[in-house]
């Protein structure tokens, strides 16, 4: 007898010459071929694991009997278009779709007359259960979290499954990705699964509805998996767990990983989303992350700091002091860490964005922060109805775009709903607090104005928001300067996108084939030409009366502090010591300005060939790991080195 043809569709964006194995396809595979029946029934026939033409892609297709996707915001629109080719092409091919942008209940099967089926939640238990209903095994109602219609047309929602194994078999182990990475010219990235499930409910979060407890896969499938991805060269490794440092195995995990690396040299990096609050020992895991060099920083995250924010999405922080002990903490270890933000939640406004900004910095978190755009997701809370109407919100349907992805023009669009407006921001506001986030983030956290905007905060008592809000009026006056006509570029970029007309990345050919998210678009427009920025800038410095011979010394300790894309590795004079000064203010104290001759000596680095090389190296690599500027700790003082 013949088996019947079985494909899965997830497909995955190229980043330079990497993707992302298909884990969620593997997984489904390794679960349902475990079960003889199916064996003995289907044969697998391929995983399209990246965005080929569907047209071609299609034709290679033996007719299939049943074609799976892994749908969600980066792939939905290609699954929905490809599904229907399939359709035409083979009329009797079933098609399932599975995966987080696929909500509970029938309406999607009106929306989609060529999909059969839809499995909602974790799915390798329904789609086992189903695949035997379709070989005439079981019964389609005993099929948990499947949707689908009655032969008169109407359609049924079975019950939801009640996550509770962990037994499941390991897609990296069952071989099912042994032929894709042998055959494949490309490197592949690859997911970790230590455990499932996430105790929160972030209301912004498409996990937020699922709220489970947290089930730990055996910690030999987690070591075998680490052996596998470093046989198979694996460089990049991403633990996909909610919350990783909530178990003390964790530490065990790291371990391995890093002796593994020690071993073979791969995985490279190894990136984590780590527990809510962080403590020990999370600062431990990061320590020998780090002291390995398969750390790419350490997350300080808050979402917002803003109350009424914290309330709407229902989330508790950190507090402000323990934050500003952790960041001392790391920077004493030599830990770069990074903040993240969620711009446009529902109770945010200006004021509130600016001050927290502003409050992160007066913490101590200058190196690095991102901030993302809200983005409503299917399954989140945020995305329901109720929620949308209880809060004013209104998005726009903008073009999807991954950050440093190739900028392919796509045969399938995808696209993002992006919330711009709410009860406590208009639209309008919604543009000026965001150009000004990206603006912070540009100037500041990736490093052309840091050290001026920490002098003058401590002399001069200005804050920090209303340094770079000044900064922001002093250049928007002026678009003939490099500044004003970057900014400008960046304003227009931002109304367009507001108006749902462009996508949020940039491409420009000088910094690289690759899509740049906007805060590091307008930086890479500054650094190309920063001798004319440094010298715009003296302009706006000046205005807030620094003594003359300070200004001056400030502006060479500045310049010379970012890393560029010439190598700076001679030794420079200053007539002060700001070096201690700074380091000073990094760890959250005031020391003053002393007037004594020293000589700074900064760490090797730059010497890229290209802009291109810098862009990509400093900014896209180093930014997480506060790679942007050199560090100056060895310093001599000229009366130190004469003795």
């Amino acid at each position: 007898m013949s088996k019947k043809n079985l494909y899965f569709i997830q497909p995955s964006f190229l980043y330079g010459d990497s993707l992302y194995l298909p884990y969620a396809s593997g997984a489904l595979a390794a679960y349902a071929f475990g079960d003889e029946r199916i064996k003995e029934g289907y044969e697998l026939k391929k995983i399209v694991y990246m965005r080929e033409k569907i047209a071609d892609s299609a034709a290679l297709f033996e007719p299939p009997f049943v074609a799976a996707f892994s749908c969600y915001i980066w792939s939905f629109e290609y699954c929905k278009a490809f599904a229907k080719s399939l359709r035409a092409a083979f009329p009797d091919c079933t098609v399932i779709f599975g995966g987080h942008s696929i909500p509970h209940g029938t309406d999607l099967l009106y929306e989609l007359p060529y999909v059969d089926y839809l499995i909602y939640g974790e799915g390798e238990e329904p789609f086992r259960a189903l695949l035997s209903a379709l070989d005439g095994k079981d019964e389609l109602s005993s099929v948990p979290a499947l949707s689908y219609r009655l032969p008169d047309g109407k359609s049924v929602c079975n019950e939801p499954l009640a996550p509770c194994r962990v037994d499941y078999p390991s897609p990296y182990l069952e071989g099912y990705f042994d032929k894709i990475v042998a055959e494949s010219p490309y490197n592949f990235s690859a997911i970790l699964e230590t455990n499932r499930g996430c105790p929160y409910g972030c209301a912004f979060c498409d996990w937020g509805q699922l709220k489970s407890r947290v089930r730990q896969f055996p910690l030999e499938r987690t070591f075998a998996e680490i052996e596998w991805m470093a046989k198979n060269k694996v460089k990049y490794c991403y633990c996909a767990d909610s919350n990783f440092g909530l178990f003390e195995r964790d530490d065990e995990i790291i371990n391995k990983a890093i002796a593994t690396k020690a071993q073979t040299g791969y995985p490279e990096k190894f990136r984590v989303n780590y527990a809510k609050n962080s403590n020990d020992a999370v600062f431990n895991i990061n320590k020998k992350l780090h002291e390995s060099g398969m750390n790419k920083g350490v997350t300080l995250s808050f979402q917002s700091m803003t109350p009424a924010v914290l309330e709407n999405i229902g989330r508790k922080n950190i507090t402000i002091r323990k934050f500003s002990e952790l960041m001392l903490r790391y920077r004493d270890a030599g830990i770069p860490t990074y903040s993240e933000l969620i711009f446009g939640m529902p109770g945010e406004t200006y004021e509130t964005f600016s001050e927290s900004v502003n409050e992160l910095f007066e913490a101590g978190q200058h190196n690095a922060m991102f901030v993302y755009n809200c983005e409503l997701l299917v399954n989140s809370e945020m995305g329901s109805d109720d929620y949308i109407k209880r809060h004013g919100i209104k998005t726009i349907s903008t073009p999807f775009s991954l950050d440093h992805s190739e900028p392919v023009e796509m045969d399938v669009p995808e696209y993002s709903r992006i919330v711009v407006e709410t009860n406590t921001m208009s639209r309008e506001e919604w543009v000026k607090t965001r150009f000004y986030s990206l603006c912070v983030q540009a100037f500041h956290c990736l490093g052309i104005t840091q050290c001026f905007a920490i002098y003058i905060h401590l002399e001069k008592n200005v804050k920090y928001a209303d340094f770079y809000s000044k900064l922001i009026d002093y250049f928007s006056d002026k678009p003939g300067t490099v500044c004003g006509a970057a900014l400008q570029r960046l304003l227009t970029k931002l109304s367009a996108f507001v108006r749902g007309e462009t996508q949020w990345t940039c491409a420009d050919s000088r910094f690289g084939n690759i899509a740049w998210p906007l805060e590091e678009y307008l930086y890479l427009l500054l650094a190309y030409d920063i001798k004319s920025v440094y010298s715009e800038l003296r302009g706006f410095i000046s205005g807030f009366g620094l003594d003359a011979s300070v200004l001056r010394e400030l502006f060479k300790y500045q310049e010379n502090i970012l890393k560029l894309q010439t190598e700076n590795s001679e030794s420079f004079k200053l007539e002060f010591d700001f070096v201690s000064y700074f380091d000073s203010a990094y760890r959250g104290c005031r020391k003053p300005l002393v007037k004594t001759p020293c000589t700074v000596y900064p760490e090797r680095g730059g010497g890229y060939a290209t802009f291109e090389e810098y862009a990509r190296e400093t900014v896209w690599f180093g930014r997480r790991n506060g790679k942007m500027t050199y560090d100056f700790s060895a310093v001599t003082r000229d009366d130190e080195r004469n003795l």
